[in-house]
């Protein structure tokens, strides 16, 4: 702010103090606005995200991750109204599993969901469901495929390399 002022102010000690300051004030006052300006977003959102939950009438469960709660959020902004394919896979991509594939199964009132990018169940498949759950419409049923490393997948090792880890850490490893 000293820099604004007149060349006589600058070496003035008390306008030299009061500058410092009402820099510090400014800065710090500055960072608050960009603060409360993301916590209006919800991707930025972090202090207001229990505003955001009872907004959309979701119950705040702080054991679950942050970027869950947000998930949840998001699907229930974007699930009002009619509820597609190709929203219901972008929600789930959006947890952070990787690419999906959601197929509504004609006639037999089913969704199929096919984890293509992550090998094994994902960590977030509890606030998968819990979404599809929410979204989908009540008389369809919900199913998932997992992808694993077939034994097809690992005859290029010998026993000896594998034999450290277990059947499950097989099933799910890259090589």
């Amino acid at each position: 702010m000293i820099k604004h002022l007149p060349k006589y102010y600058k070496q003035s000690k008390m306008v030299q103090g009061l500058s410092g300051a009402l820099d510090a004030e400014v800065a710090g006052f500055s960072i608050s606005i960009q603060a409360c300006g993301s916590e209006m977003f919800l991707e930025s959102a972090d202090k207001s995200l229990e505003r955001w939950e009872k907004d959309y009438g979701i119950e705040a469960d702080k054991g679950k991750s942050i970027e869950a709660r947000k998930s949840l959020v998001k699907s229930r902004i974007l699930g009002q109204g009619s509820v597609t394919v190709a929203l219901l896979q972008k929600l789930i991509e959006d947890t952070g599993v990787g690419e999906v594939a959601v197929e509504n199964i004609s006639g037999g009132f089913t969704i199929n969901v096919k984890f293509q990018g992550i090998k094994g169940i994902p960590k977030q498949i509890d606030e998968i469901k819990e979404m599809l759950e929410e979204l989908k419409p009540a008389h369809y049923v919900v199913g998932f495929d997992y992808l694993y490393n077939t034994y097809g997948y690992l005859e290029n090792c010998t026993y000896g390399e594998l034999e450290a880890y277990t059947y499950e850490e097989l099933g799910v490893m890259t090589l």
